[in-house]
Formats: C-alpha cells, sequence, structure tokens
C-alpha cells in the first residue's frame, strides 16, 4: 500500500509532527524568522537608495552618516536574530527526525516479521530512511524549511509586485511568467525522478551493505586471510559506476532545464534593464532608479526561489510519502486482546490446509499442509536445506501468517490470539546464534536488570554448561557482550554462544521448545550430544527439533522428512528405514560421515 499524500497534505502533517512531539516553540520560532526575513531583504535593497537620496537632497554629511550607520546597525541587529532563529530551527528539526527516526526503529521491532522479511519491504524501509537521515536537508526538514522559505519570498514578493506595479503593469507581468517556465521544467523532472527512483535504490542499498560489511570486525579475519579484498573493490566499483550513471542522466537534465532557464531570465532582464534606463533618459531619478533596481532584482529572486523551493519540496515530498507509506504499512496479525490462551505445560498443535508464498514469488511453498503435533511429542523434522523447515517454524510461530488455511493451539486458532501474547508460548533457538552487545545476564533473560531472576539466570548457565565460564570473569554475569558499548567487552566463541542460547531458552521455559538447526557448524557427533542434552531438560514439553542431518534427532517420539514444502515421510527412525524411501536413501548418504555416532547408537 504506497502513500500518494499531496505536497499540501503532507506539509500540513509535518508542521503538526512539532505538535506531536511536543516541540512547540517550532511554531514561535517560525513567525518571529518569518517576519525578520520580510522586512530584513526590503530594508536591505531599500539602503542604497536611502542613501543617495540623503545625498542628493542635501542632508548635513554628520545627520547622514548617523543616519546610514544607525540604519546598518539595525540591518545588523535582525541579522543577528535570523542566525539564532535559524540555529533554533535547526535544532527543533533535528530534534523532529530524531523521533521520526524512533518511530521507525518501533515500526521495525513491532511489526509483523513478514514486513521486514522480505526484499520488497526491505526497500521500502531503506526509502523511508532517507527521509529521516540522509541529509539534514532532505524529507520532512525539506518540508519544514521549504515550506516557510516559501512562504517568507511569497509574501517579499507581493510587497515588490505593488511597488514595481507603479512603474508599468506590463513590466510586472513579465516579471512573474518567465519563473513560471522553469517551475514547469522542474515539474517534468520531479516527475521523471519519481518515475525512475527504484531504479538507483537498489544500487543505494547495496552499497550501503558493502560499508557495513567491510566495517565489521567479524568479518576482517576471513577478508585478510583468504585475499577477497578484491572482492568488495570490484564490486563496490561497479555499483558505485552505476550509481554514478543515474547521477549523470539526472544532472544532464537538470543542466538542460537550468540552461532553458537562464536564456528567458536574459531576455527578462534586457527588456527590464531597458525600460528603466528608458524611464532615467526621461526623468526617473537616480534614487528611484536606484530602488527600482532593487525591486526588479528582487521579484527575480524571490520568484525563483519560492519556485525552486516549491520544486525542492515536490521532490522530497517523494521521500515524505516513501516513509509513511512504510509506518502505515498493516499489520494482519491480531494485536487486540483476542482469546485466552489456558495456560498447560504442553499444548497440541495442529496445521489444517495450510498454504504460503513468500510476497517476492508466486509460487506457493506449502499447499495445503495438514499436520498435528501432539502434546507433549518430540518432533523430529529432517529434510536437505531449502524444504522449507524454518519457514514451517516461522508460520508455527506466528512470524508469518498462512495465505491460506489455519494453524490451533488447543483448538483454538491463532489469528484469534493476541500475537504478543502467542510469542510466550515458544522458547526458540535458531540457526543464527548471536548476541546483543548488553550484560550477559541481559542476552539470557531479554528484560531489564530489575526484573531478571538472577538465581535463575544461575541455574540456567550452569544446566547449559557455561556457568564455570560465566564465574572466572571479573563482573560474572554483569559483563558486558560485544565491544559497540563496551571496550571491555566479552566475545563468546560459537560453542559458548550456542551454550548461551540454550541458556536463554531454559530462562524463557515456554511450554513448546523448538531447535531450528542451532548447530548447524558442529561436526555430526557433537550435534547429537548437544541435542541429547537440550532434550534432557525440556521433560514433557512440546519440542521440534530440525535437523538436516538424520541422526542427530533418532530420540524423539516422530519424525518427519519434508522435502520442496512436502511432508512426505512420517514415522520414527526405524519405521522410516524400514520404508526405504527418501529418509532411509539419505541416511545412507550421510552415514559415512558420522559411522562412529552411529555404532554408539548400536551399543
Amino acid at each position: 500500500m504506497e502513500t500518494k499524500n499531496s505536497l499540501f497534505k503532507n506539509t500540513i502533517y509535518t508542521w503538526k509532527l512539532f505538535k506531536k512531539n511536543k516541540i512547540n516553540k517550532m511554531y514561535y520560532t517560525s513567525i518571529f524568522l518569518i517576519f525578520l526575513l520580510v522586512i530584513t531583504p526590503f530594508l536591505t535593497m531599500a539602503l542604497p537608495s536611502t542613501a543617495i537620496w540623503l545625498l542628493i537632497n542635501d542632508i548635513y554629511f554628520t545627520k547622514t552618516l548617523l543616519i546610514i550607520f544607525s540604519y546598518a546597525l539595525l540591518l545588523i541587529v535582525l541579522n543577528f536574530f535570523i542566525q539564532q532563529m535559524n540555529l533554533n530551527s535547526m535544532h527543533y528539526n533535528a530534534h523532529l527526525r530524531l523521533s521520526l527516526g524512533m518511530e521507525i526503529d518501533y515500526k521495525i521491532l513491532d511489526t509483523d516479521f513478514i514486513n521486514i522479511d522480505s526484499q520488497t519491504n526491505k526497500n521500502r524501509i531503506e526509502k523511508a530512511l532517507v527521509a529521516v537521515y540522509q541529509n539534514d536537508d532532505i524529507g520532512f526538514t525539506a518540508l519544514t524549511e521549504g515550506s516557510r522559505t516559501f512562504i517568507i519570498n511569497i509574501l517579499c514578493l507581493i510587497i515588490y509586485l505593488l511597488i514595481s506595479a507603479k512603474l508599468n503593469i506590463l513590466i510586472m507581468l513579465l516579471l512573474i511568467i518567465s519563473p513560471i517556465f522553469s517551475l514547469y521544467a522542474n515539474n517534468i523532472n520531479i516527475k521523471w525522478l519519481e518515475k525512475n527512483k527504484d531504479n538507483w535504490v537498489k544500487y543505494d542499498k547495496k552499497i550501503r551493505y558493502l560499508k557495513t560489511q567491510t566495517t565489521d570486525l567479524k568479518n576482517g579475519k576471513d577478508i585478510r586471510l583468504y585475499k577477497i579484498q578484491h572482492w568488495f573493490v570490484d564490486l563496490y566499483y561497479n555499483l558505485v559506476n552505476s550509481r554514478v550513471s543515474w547521477y549523470d542522466k539526472e544532472y544532464r537534465r537538470i543542466f538542460l532545464i537550468q540552461l532553458l532557464d537562464r536564456i528567458v531570465f536574459c531576455v527578462q532582464s534586457i527588456i527590464v534593464y531597458g525600460y528603466l534606463l528608458y524611464k532615467v533618459t526621461n526623468g526617473m531619478d537616480i534614487a528611484t532608479f536606484t530602488l527600482y533596481l532593487g525591486v526588479v532584482s528582487g521579484i527575480s529572486t524571490f520568484i525563483k526561489t519560492a519556485f525552486d523551493k516549491y520544486a525542492y519540496m515536490q521532490k522530497n515530498n517523494v521521500s515524505v510519502n516513501d516513509y509513511l507509506s512504510y509506518i502505515h504499512t498493516p499489520d494482519i496479525s491480531n494485536r487486540d486482546e483476542g482469546e485466552e490462551i489456558p495456560k498447560c505445560n504442553t499444548y497440541e498443535i495442529r496445521f489444517e490446509n495450510v498454504s504460503f508464498r513468500y510476497p517476492d514469488t508466486n509460487e506457493y511453498l506449502f499447499e495445503n499442509l495438514n499436520l498435528t503435533i501432539k502434546k507433549g511429542e518430540k518432533l523430529a523434522l529432517v529434510g536437505a536445506n531449502g524444504a522449507g523447515k524454518t519457514t514451517f517454524i516461522k508460520l508455527l510461530c506466528g512470524l508469518y501468517t498462512p495465505d491460506n488455511g489455519d494453524i490451533y493451539i488447543n483448538d483454538i486458532n491463532i489469528k484469534d490470539i493476541n500475537i504478543k501474547k502467542y510469542y510466550n508460548l515458544f522458547s526458540i533457538v535458531f540457526q543464527e546464534v548471536f548476541a546483543f552487545a548488553f550484560t550477559i545476564a541481559q542476552n539470557v533473560t531479554c528484560t531489564n536488570n530489575e526484573d531478571i531472576n538472577f538465581e535463575k539466570v544461575s541455574k540456567c548457565l550452569e544446566m547449559a554448561g557455561l556457568k564455570e565460564k560465566i564465574e572466572s570473569l571479573p563482573n560474572g554475569v554483569n559483563t558486558n557482550m560485544l565491544k559497540e558499548f563496551d571496550d571491555e567487552g566479552i566475545v563468546f566463541s560459537g560453542g559458548e554462544m550456542q551454550k548461551l542460547m540454550l541458556a536463554r531458552a531454559l530462562y524463557k521455559d515456554s511450554p513448546i521448545i523448538i531447535l531450528d538447526e542451532p548447530t548447524a557448524a558442529l561436526d555430526p557427533i557433537a550435534e547429537s550430544e548437544m541435542y541429547e542434552k537440550y532434550n534432557s531438560f525440556i521433560d514433557d514439553k512440546t519440542s521440534i527439533f530440525i535437523s538436516h542431518r538424520l541422526s542427530s534427532t533418532r530420540f524423539c517420539h516422530r519424525i518427519l522428512f519434508m522435502k520442496d514444502g512436502k511432508l512426505i515421510e512420517d514415522g520414527t527412525h526405524d519405521e522410516l528405514m524400514n520404508l526405504n524411501g527418501e529418509y532411509a536413501n539419505m541416511f545412507e548418504v550421510q552415514s559415512h560421515y558420522y559411522q562412529k555416532e552411529v555404532e554408539d547408537y548400536a551399543i
């Protein structure tokens, strides 16, 4: 759903945001600044004419000097206030941008997972961020500053046109008509930019990705040891060249528009200044001539500045609409109270005719999928990479919503349950294990210090096999992890991270346990041992173990073999081996990699 608000509507909306975010001083600053920037240019323009009038009217030199000095001092004071008001305005705009940035962050953190997971939505996030973070005069700031500048120039223009009308009404019309051509040409360019913006957004996103990866410490070792610097350099060079080619197209169009604009302005100037010289030869005094020179010059400047600002605001209105499009992205999941989830030690899970496809694809990954997982059942979901195992888990956990069909927990449709309460049912360890740059205790509990049960943290770390490691640290569980917030932060090894994730799952102590290949980096024997350890902690809870290594989950009550989004085999290890189908074939292929493990099971 793309937002297509008009420039006027978005400008009003932007100014209302200052009130919404309690930045009311911006209104008073802007009113005072508009007054100063209307009166100051007029006084500045009239200064030479005033000085000439004083000289040609035989005013005493001392009095003339005093008047000019007072006049200049007034302009200095006014410009000082203008500078101060501009600084205040920059401060309030920065405050607004930070508030809007927090709104994007909250949306990203809280919205349905599918709204950040698809490539289309990732592009929408990139475009929304431009409206807030790219530059100080982009997006919302362009609308606040631009609208104020536009009003200032329109008010100044009215004053100057009233003065020029006394000179000649046709001159006034000529001064108005020529900038209209500039506005029309700029509008054509704005439409072209809006039509083609997606062509360069993809390059900007990729360039930012490369910059992030090259500065990420964890990549530094591989980049150097495997000598892959040229990958980044070559790709960055190609992307920059592609992006520059779009800059060139844009700048060529801007050059042609500006060239035509200058030609029109030149013709206008010849006519207007020629007419003024004619009036001087017919009796106009020098002071009046100087005043009208300032008026003519001012009119051209005000019209051009007003139209340029209008065009620039139109261009940035696209960015503001991009921001609003993402912020207003609808969430499909239930966020109302919904049905209450009965408190149980474990739950039954049922998929009924579930179909799902990713937003960026046309083909269904799952189609009419039916499956029941009994209370307290230990289920293994196995198959090759790309079979759909992780997507299945994301559907079960409410991260994805089925396109068709329903998922039930104890006969309650999960669509009718508040999604945040529904998340409480699951303790999950995904394949991508990582820590946040907070304390070890916070990483285990995922909560603030005042809500942490430190006794439970210690017990969970002991069960996960990390207690001895943590106790060796000077600050124990209060040790910060990673280096982003603390130079002394600790960085765990891969095996230690897997144990930390186990401790996190144990601390949450949810009734449904899911392990989505968190040990994929381990060898088959170590993986099997880790799964057995997980299994020893979960008692009679409903649990799902996912692996593409078939021997790791032989302890489960039931094994499902998944292929291309379909559950093609269902049974115990022995039953599936006797079936002599896909599972048995893959087990035999893998067996030579973990023959020792198979022998251990036989003992």
